[in-house]
């Protein structure tokens, strides 16, 4: 059914069907319409630069629209088609992009490979993602390594807080987007649990959540002022400078 709707060869439609998993099935109302969305094209947007930075701003801004889990969505995509080695060829981003829902002028995609193209045909998944994941402000960054410090052990210092305790700390009832009636308390959950599932050895690191923090403000265009109101609401720390 996929193939046949979408067009793709069987490899594709495997690689698609493991990444839109869904507690052991596939939800392919999901895979529908994210191809669908290969057609949406730039036509409303302004003209891009045919420039390695034009090319990446255009990608983060469409794959952003789709909330804090687009440029995740694309990292975990692209780790499935490379069967993990993290290494892809120009082919497979290109099917990976369009069912992340990234329609591009082939120019842009060009500037793109040919940067992080090392002359042997592939680029690593990591620069990409890398290229594309804003960073935080430096006010950002503090209040999320604050969040961090709360978390780990105050007298063994590992650098790494187990995925599963964090959790326990989290409260999503008190996310900003679930008190404004839009988003439910599950889904706030589900977002943070989807974002730290799969990290090595289930250890949570500060990169870790400096980059999950670098999707939320992204996706959700949070003001500084707003991302340290939402660290302290679902965290739990107290309103004093950290």
């Amino acid at each position: 059914m996929i193939r046949s709707n979408l067009g793709i060869n069987d490899q594709e439609a495997h690689s698609i069907a493991r990444f839109f998993s869904e507690s052991g099935g596939v939800a392919y109302e999901r895979v529908i319409a994210a191809a669908g969305s290969r057609d949406t094209g730039m036509a409303d947007e302004p003209a891009v630069p045919a420039t390695f930075d034009g090319a990446i701003s255009a990608m983060r801004s469409m794959l952003y629209k789709r909330g804090p889990s687009g440029v995740r969505g694309l990292e975990r995509a692209m780790q499935h088609v490379s069967r993990g080695t993290g290494s892809i060829d120009r082919t497979d981003l290109d099917t990976v992009l369009g069912f992340c829902g990234v329609s591009m002028p082939e120019e842009l995609l060009t500037a793109i490979f040919t940067q992080l193209d090392k002359g042997d045909g592939i680029v690593e998944s990591s620069e990409l993602i890398a290229c594309l994941r804003a960073p935080l402000s430096r006010g950002q960054e503090h209040a999320v390594l604050a969040v961090f410090d709360s978390l780990e052990d105050p007298t063994y210092k590992t650098g790494a807080v187990e995925i599963a305790e964090a959790l326990k700390r989290y409260k999503p009832a008190r996310h900003a987007k679930v008190m404004h009636g839009d988003m439910s308390e599950s889904e706030a959950m589900r977002e943070i649990q989807d974002a730290l599932d799969g990290l090595p050895d289930g250890m949570l690191t500060e990169r870790d959540l400096l980059n999950f923090y670098s999707d939320v403000v992204s996706g959700y265009k949070l003001t500084d002022s707003q991302l340290v109101e939402l660290l302290r609401a679902t965290w739990g720390l107290s309103g004093r400078r950290q």
